[in-house]
């Protein structure tokens, strides 16, 4: 028997799916970069690369983000949040695997790019997904599991120099995080039937504009904690 779309048991379930799918799809959208940082020893002497160039590296993943992320935002929003989740996790699948395979500093390069749009696509997705999903009165808690994405992504990278880059090498640790970006992406594609149609997600209030003072001092506000942090770690 199939489940009714206004049962309580239906909507719990559909609720922690999109929060399940939203924390997965933020966790793999920064784990390029973050696995390129831990493994930083094996790749500077591998690809004879620097402090230098691993810093450039690591800023390209975010600011191609940052800079298609408007973009991006969009086109999750006329797709729908599970598939934007998939779409985000192909693409990184794309960039894991061709750091896996880099021989050079240019290829690195263009593996973080590719992550950037895997990034810049996963994070819309994952708000997009708990927006529709969760009720106003626990999105409070699930922007704050979705949020564990970050320490998240950070815990996996730094796992996998003792689990797997100095037992099979640093590449393998790539390969296998592409696999757990296919998995993620193939969740996301199989569970687009539990999405949270439009017109159940309640009629939208009506539209006062873009609140563009409030959203500036929010972005320069995270932006500055995101550069503590990061640098932290």
């Amino acid at each position: 028997m199939h489940a009714i779309p206004g049962d309580d048991h239906y909507s719990s379930r559909r609720a922690i799916l999109a929060i399940l799918l939203a924390l997965s799809a933020a966790m793999v959208g920064v784990l390029p970069v973050f696995l390129v940082g831990a493994l930083t020893t094996q790749l500077r002497d591998e690809l004879n690369v620097g402090p230098f160039e691993l810093g450039v590296a690591a800023a390209t993943l975010f600011g191609v983000t940052g800079i298609l992320a408007r973009p991006l935002g969009r086109m999750v929003q006329r797709v729908g949040p599970f598939t934007g989740i998939a779409i985000s996790a192909a693409v990184a699948t794309m960039s894991l695997v061709i750091v896996s395979i880099a021989e050079s500093f240019s290829t690195l390069i263009l593996a973080l790019c590719i992550g950037g749009i895997a990034n810049g696509t996963a994070q819309p997705a994952a708000n997009y997904s708990i927006s529709r999903s969760i009720g106003s009165r626990h999105l409070g808690l699930a922007f704050g599991v979705k949020q564990s994405s970050v320490p998240a992504a950070n815990m996996l990278s730094g796992l996998a120099i003792p689990s797997v880059a100095l037992l099979v090498g640093w590449r393998s640790a790539f390969a296998l995080a592409a696999v757990l970006a296919v998995g993620i992406g193939l969740s996301a594609l199989v569970s687009r039937r539990w999405e949270v149609p439009i017109r159940e997600a309640g009629t939208p209030l009506q539209d006062r504009g873009t609140p563009r003072v409030g959203l500036v001092v929010l972005t320069i506000g995270a932006g500055l904690a995101a550069a503590a942090a990061t640098a932290a770690g």
